[in-house]
């Protein structure tokens, strides 16, 4: 993804939370985020990590892949998580882990989106949590939002609409495709969006989660996209 990144010259990268929780590396990641100067926000993840109560509504898998985490994390990279927003924004984007109401609340549905786009104070705000790529537009005249059906490829922004956008996940996607997942805004002219679809090793991933330890689910899972 990183590669493919310098190879599109983008000029800043985003992420909207949840960098671990789950995987093999997240010492790595982390080093990577900060090193990369990213703009991050936290996930509710990066927050249980932290705050054990926070983890207790989390299955039995999660719960345990936070532990192990927490065990390996490194005191920088601990300190990192705790120094980050549950929002940001920059300049016409808003940033959040779920919606703009709730960093817990997972964005389905048009009216979900709506929801979120009426309080926005942007014209885009960019989510994640639900590791499914989306795209929505709303109409701030008549309060209408549609579902831009989309998993990859390019959508063009149209003037005078607000967007809802999630560009899926890079290291867990659950939209049955099990290619990482991320995407680029555009800002030439009105804007464009396009939603990037990328093969990896997975097996060497789902190889390292079973040698460090975690639930054999957590690594099954990759290969089918859930």
């Amino acid at each position: 993804m990183l590669a493919r990144i310098d190879n599109l010259r983008c000029d800043r990268i985003i992420s909207t939370g949840d960098v671990i929780g789950y995987a093999a590396h997240p010492n790595e990641v982390l080093d990577l985020i900060r090193d990369l100067s990213t703009v991050t926000i936290r996930g509710n993840h990066d927050l249980a990590l932290l705050d054990p109560v926070e983890a207790e509504t989390f299955n039995e898998f999660a719960r345990e892949a936070l532990f192990w985490t927490r065990s390996v994390l490194t005191q920088e990279n601990l300190n990192f998580l705790r120094s980050l927003r549950d929002q940001e924004q920059i300049d016409d984007i808003i940033l959040a882990h779920g919606s703009l109401l709730d960093p817990d609340e997972y964005i389905y549905s048009p009216f979900q989106a709506a929801r979120s786009r009426e309080i926005a104070p942007c014209r885009i705000t960019v989510v994640g949590h639900t590791h499914y790529p989306e795209v929505y537009r709303f109409e701030p005249s008549t309060g209408l939002c549609r579902d831009i059906l989309v998993s990859e490829g390019e959508v063009k922004l149209e003037e005078g609409y607000r967007y809802l956008i999630n560009a899926g996940s890079v290291g867990q996607p659950r939209d049955g495709d099990w290619r990482a997942g991320f995407a680029v805004y555009d800002t030439e002219g009105s804007g464009s969006v396009e939603l990037h679809r990328l093969d990896y090793d997975v097996h060497r991933t789902m190889d390292r989660i079973m040698e460090v330890g975690l639930p054999s689910m957590l690594s099954e899972r990759l290969l089918e996209g859930r």
